[in-house]
């Protein structure tokens, strides 16, 4: 299952709410702030977008593929109360060059951390169960991803696109992320696709993690017996959700959240069987009739 998909829902807007009351059930603000300040992105100046709510940009943005920045913005409401109801793009722009690639980073890893910790992994001769795997994103043909980016080559013949190689560490039953790593790039329009990237592992780690809450409710059932994109619109409907709610009805949606596992529940596979048989050589050509066969 790709990473990138999900759902949409509009949600109303309420300038008149603290967005960190109803997001900080998915991410610690305090998480957050530290990995700010551990990468030394803070800001003196007060500002209508925070960068902590930019994080959530970021995880919106990786569920939201084909969304304007700005909308994603508008939509989550993770902005502070102001004279205008909705972000000018532009500062949404700047919002994520100020906040740069580090802290979205070390957010990751943090929780990667902390959520595989929460959770009682079953285990093999008292080992955890993890598997490493590689994966390749495609990048736009420019001269600046050409630069920063290798291509692969193919019999000499260099790949049609750029491409970011990655190598991922997962928890096999959760399929739950517990360590990435990719080349990195130095100049700042590359490190806002290193950002890109982070913010993808992070949201993908944010659904996978809900999907665990969901298992905990079904008998018999494991994380990855779950669908992943029925799970993920589930997840990116909530985030929308939680923004049109009142903070006493938060928990009863988390609650409802976790317990609709029946509903992305995969079939059960059906059982294959492969005998071992040899087949019979192809001959290519024609050869004659044994003497014991009759010919017509």
């Amino acid at each position: 299952m790709h990473i990138g998909q999900a759902l949409d829902l509009v949600s109303r807007y309420d300038s008149l709410r603290n967005a960190l009351t109803s997001l900080g059930d998915y991410l610690d603000p305090e998480l957050i702030s530290r990995c700010l300040a551990e990468s030394g992105t803070v800001t003196l100046r007060k500002r209508r977008l925070p960068l902590e709510m930019m994080v959530w940009c970021i995880v919106g943005m990786a569920l939201e593929r084909k969304e304007p920045l700005h909308q994603i913005v508008n939509r989550l409401d993770i902005m502070l109360p102001g004279n205008r109801p909705f972000v000018a793009p532009s500062a949404v722009i700047q919002a994520r060059q100020r906040l740069g690639s580090e802290a979205v980073r070390r957010v990751f890893t943090k929780t990667a951390q902390l959520w595989h910790n929460a959770t009682p992994h079953p285990h093999w001769c008292g080992l955890t169960l993890l598997a490493i795997d590689g994966v390749f994103w495609r990048t736009p043909d420019t001269p600046e991803n050409d630069a920063a980016f290798p291509r692969q080559t193919h019999a000499g013949n260099p790949a049609l696109y750029p491409q970011v190689k990655m190598v991922c560490q997962m928890e096999l039953t959760s399929h739950l992320l517990t360590a990435a790593a990719f080349g990195t790039m130095k100049n700042s329009e590359n490190e806002l696709a290193e950002q890109e990237l982070w913010g993808v592992l992070l949201a993908y780690n944010l659904v996978r993690y809900q999907m665990i809450k969901m298992a905990e409710h079904l008998k018999g059932y494991w994380p990855n017996q779950l669908s992943f994109s029925e799970s993920c619109g589930m997840v990116m409907r909530m985030l929308m959700t939680l923004q049109g709610a009142s903070p006493g009805r938060i928990p009863e949606l988390m609650r409802d959240l976790a317990s609709m596992g029946q509903l992305v529940k995969l079939p059960t596979r059906r059982g294959r069987a492969f005998p071992r048989v040899v087949k019979e050589r192809p001959w290519k050509y024609p050869t004659a009739p044994k003497k014991s066969q009759s010919v017509a």
